[in-house]
């Protein structure tokens, strides 16, 4: 799964590597983004045949579909299995037209030990942004103006080096696969299964990190920051 991640990388290189066409988001770096949170997302709703590029929105962590009786599902919703969301009628809809991108650059999972959790922090090689594939929808109440746009983040089966710690990883795309995840006109289930596949170990980096991250509490540098003679994982 993924249950804790970061976006440090400053605006102004955002824009570079994801061309948007809103430039007023409230973004801010963060260290330590946690489930019910506002991510920055990338998503297209249909107008690329009009030359426009793709919009990029704040949306909450924590998928609520549109047709849940209330608003409380989106805490149980962070993360969908990529195997299965295709074939699942609870998610066949936005996989078919509500895909996008959740950006990122790096995620957390613990090494359990005994009652104690000792987190790592993932990245790529080269310390760049990326996005993971998600997932996003909108609900609306029945008796009160209240919207929530949401979404979730797609897993699938780690990689040699997310494995050390954990059997599940998020859905990384490759960038030359960005514009096909989150173009609303590609429905072909079996094109975008080819997409959502684990990321190459061999194209990541891990290291251990401070127990400051255990707390969402704490969303500060130290979060990120490999400790002094900390564990560095390699691939099995």
């Amino acid at each position: 799964m993924c249950g804790r991640y970061s976006i440090t990388t400053a605006l102004g290189d955002l824009w570079t590597r994801f061309p948007l066409r809103d430039e007023n988001l409230a973004y801010q770096a963060r260290f330590n983004i946690a489930p019910a949170d506002p991510v920055l997302t990338v998503t297209d709703e249909g107008d690329r045949g009009a030359g426009q590029q793709p919009h990029g929105e704040m949306l909450k962590w924590g998928l609520v579909p549109y047709n849940a009786k209330d608003a409380k599902s989106g805490a149980q919703l962070i993360n969908v299995r990529a195997e299965t969301a295709a074939r699942n009628y609870s998610f066949r809809v936005h996989m078919e037209r509500r895909r996008c991108l959740i950006v990122a650059d790096g995620f957390y999972e613990w090494r359990k030990e005994g009652k104690a959790r000792y987190p790592f922090r993932f990245v790529l090689g080269d310390g760049a942004p990326f996005a993971f594939a998600g997932i996003w929808d909108e609900w609306r109440s029945s008796d009160t103006d209240v919207v929530l746009r949401t979404c979730s983040i797609l897993t699938t089966e780690a990689n040699a080096l997310v494995a050390r710690v954990h059997d599940r990883m998020p859905v990384i795309l490759r960038p030359e696969d960005e514009d096909r995840w989150v173009d609303a006109s590609t429905r072909d289930p079996n094109d975008l299964a080819k997409l959502l596949a684990p990321y190459p170990a061999s194209e990541m980096d891990a290291f251990a990190v401070s127990t400051a991250v255990n707390s969402t509490r704490n969303d500060v540098p130290e979060c990120i920051a490999p400790i002094r003679d900390g564990e560095r994982l390699q691939p099995r």
